[in-house]
């Protein structure tokens, strides 16, 4: 899809790198088996609620804004994320992002990598970031603007 660019870069912390994408998807669960994916949906599980069979079926109100979701696909080997069977992949839905960038974030007593956002929202700049905990991905909001 136009507008966000593709990241690659080792968003799980192995040595191998990840590639990130924008993508938009009509029904990621009937999806999910064929293409051998995860649907998460961590803003979502944020806000309380953890069940990804329910907020799949959550639309937004902007007409632009449905079905937009993240691809992940964790690198294995030395192909990385092109490998014919990569180590995984997720599909992230309900993000309201409008803006992505990979930067470095600090987590306890260590570095990793997040997805920092520019999120769509009501007259006011929020950001947030989305990060690899080991087991899933999570996502964290880090304040806003009042203008």
């Amino acid at each position: 899809m136009a507008g966000p660019q593709q990241f690659v870069a080792d968003l799980d912390g192995d040595g191998i790198d990840d590639l990130l994408v924008a993508a938009r998807c009509r029904n990621p669960m009937a999806d999910k088996d064929e293409y051998s994916f995860v649907v998460a949906d961590p803003y979502s599980t944020f806000l309380g609620y953890g069940d990804v069979k329910v907020t799949s079926t959550f639309g937004s109100n902007e007409p632009e804004r449905r079905g937009l979701s993240l691809l992940i696909i964790h690198g294995a080997e030395k192909d990385a994320w092109r490998a014919e069977t990569p180590k995984a992949k997720f599909l992230l839905i309900n993000l309201p992002f409008k803006s992505l960038v990979v930067k470095r974030l600090s987590m306890k007593k260590r570095t990793i990598l997040g997805v920092y956002m520019e999120e769509t929202g009501e007259g006011e700049s929020t950001s947030s970031v989305l990060f690899w905990d080991g087991k899933k991905y999570r996502y964290t909001q880090l304040g806003s603007t009042m203008e």
